[in-house]
């Protein structure tokens, strides 16, 4: 049995005062897999903006933007159509599988720069060394989609949610301190 689904999502940003400009990047394109296919997809900026997308590592579609001209909202809609059923063989419906990427590969483009938000570390995306060796030993033979699945399963298996135990943390100068501590943080919507 398959269904077609159509997904609106929509986010309003208000700014404390009119912004001089903003960059910005989306993940809000679903991914095709055996399981669903996107058969349409497009985002509405106001203000308007031309939009520019590629794929990341991890096959999500990203679309980016930028706004160069005062602004004091923000608001973007993404509107998607999907259909979604199952297939045995694991095959999209478009007959194509996604190719796993090579470690050389990721390797590769690694050094390229391609990846480097996402493999920049801070003080909060630091790995402690002896999980960073745990997490090898767990991962070890594995190509790095397997990996990816290895170690996210693990950390679901392994980690309790706790409410309230994190936070939002923003400096107060920032644009959207206004926008976070008057709608999110009061639990208003």
């Amino acid at each position: 049995m398959s269904w077609r689904l159509a997904i609106v999502h929509e986010t309003a940003v208000e700014y404390g005062g009119a912004a001089r400009a903003s960059y910005n990047e989306l993940r809000m394109t679903p991914q095709n897999t055996a399981h669903q296919t996107t058969l349409t997809h497009h985002v509405e900026l106001d203000p308007r903006s031309a939009v520019w997308q590629y794929t990341d590592y991890w096959g999500t579609r990203v679309t980016s933007f930028d706004l160069q001209e005062p602004h004091g909202t923000l608001t973007i809609r993404a509107l998607s159509t999907v259909e979604t059923g199952t297939t045995a063989s694991g095959v999209r419906r478009s007959g194509a599988r996604r190719p796993v990427m090579s470690w050389a590969e990721l390797g590769e483009r690694t050094a390229t720069g391609d990846f480097a938000e996402f493999l920049s570390r801070t003080g909060r995306t630091t790995v402690d060394p002896a999980l960073e060796e745990q997490l090898r030993e767990r991962t070890q033979g594995a190509d790095p989609r397997e990996a990816v699945a290895e170690i996210a399963a693990w950390v679901h298996g392994t980690l309790t949610y706790m409410p309230g135990a994190t936070g939002v943390q923003m400096d107060k100068n920032s644009p959207y301190w206004g926008y976070i501590s008057n709608n999110i943080l009061l639990g208003q919507t």
